[in-house]
């Protein structure tokens, strides 16, 4: 692990949680949003695996959490199980990054939002979690997954650079 491109994570997840907490939230498009930091949890899960996606899933959601009005250590412990599951991709599935980021943001959004709502109930709201899936956590992890291969290789090619070698891909 380069110790080089930790910067560069802690730059992105902190506009991730600034842009996801102050704009996208409050501009939904059919009930759709788009979540910077659910794709660079994911992005650095395909660099790093599911030790590493857990970790950063964890300093992203704390810092979404203390951007936003969510429940403190809701998203932090969403983003921490998906980050860990969004890391085992890399290991099934090599290298076509393409194909990779969007069925692991796809996967990785769907979890985060069983997550949420489950995490929610806990917190005693009242909501129809079937309707959630479909209306909401299906729609918005289907956008997110057309904008994970840009996120990813625009990310990888960032992270190349911080880390000074251009042709590693880092575990």
């Amino acid at each position: 692990m380069n110790d080089v491109s930790r910067p560069a994570i802690v730059i992105l997840m902190i506009v991730a949680a600034l842009l996801q907490a102050s704009v996208v939230w409050h501009f939904p498009l059919f009930g759709i949003v788009w979540l910077p930091m659910l794709q660079i949890v994911t992005l650095v899960a395909l660099w790093y695996g599911p030790a590493g996606g857990a970790g950063w899933g964890f300093v992203g959601g704390l810092l979404l959490d203390a951007f936003s009005e969510a429940h403190w250590g809701l998203s932090a412990l969403a983003l921490t199980i998906a980050g860990f599951v969004g890391g085992f991709a890399i290991s099934i599935v090599q290298p076509n990054r393409i194909v990779v980021s969007a069925v692991t943001t796809l996967w990785v959004a769907f979890v985060y939002f069983v997550l949420l709502g489950a995490l929610l109930i806990t917190f005693d709201y009242r909501f129809a979690f079937g309707d959630m899936l479909l209306q909401m956590a299906l729609p918005t992890a289907l956008i997110n997954a057309l904008f994970a291969p840009l996120v990813v290789l625009a990310g990888f090619r960032l992270l190349e650079i911080a880390s000074g070698n251009p042709s590693a891909r880092m575990r």
